[in-house]
């Protein structure tokens, strides 16, 4: 096996044929707007206090913020309490849990605008 010496100088006075640039976006962050909302819609189906993790599984989180986006388009206000309360119970989630999630996604705008995609689609499919 031959080896060859190093050049003396790699640049040789030229200009790169091609630069290298990041491959991915910076991540999109939701405005405080954009955080306004997605805390408003969560205080406005739970009541609770707000932690630092999300507490809940995303799958969890993503169904019953679905079926409670449902109950609040289809529903009278007379009977969203008492339904609200029996859906987190079939979830198998509290108020706190709910209000500690969306305080988590608001710091992490990306999986936020991922999960209200998945909200939103999930809550305007047809039940069985």
């Amino acid at each position: 096996m031959s080896t060859y010496p190093a050049p003396e100088s790699a640049d040789c006075g030229r200009q790169p044929v091609f630069e290298l640039k990041s491959v991915t976006e910076p991540p999109r962050k939701l405005g405080p707007r954009g955080r306004r909302c997605v805390l408003v819609l969560a205080a406005l189906l739970t009541a609770g206090c707000a932690a630092a993790d999300m507490g809940v599984s995303d799958s969890t989180y993503v169904s019953a913020m679905a079926e409670l986006q449902r109950l609040v388009r289809n529903s009278p206000d007379s009977v969203r309490q008492e339904q609200r309360d029996s859906i987190m119970e079939a979830h198998g989630v509290t108020a706190e849990q709910l209000e500690r999630a969306a305080e988590w996604l608001s710091e992490h705008p990306d999986d936020a605008a991922q999960m209200w995609r998945q909200i939103d689609r999930q809550s305007r499919m047809v039940r069985d």
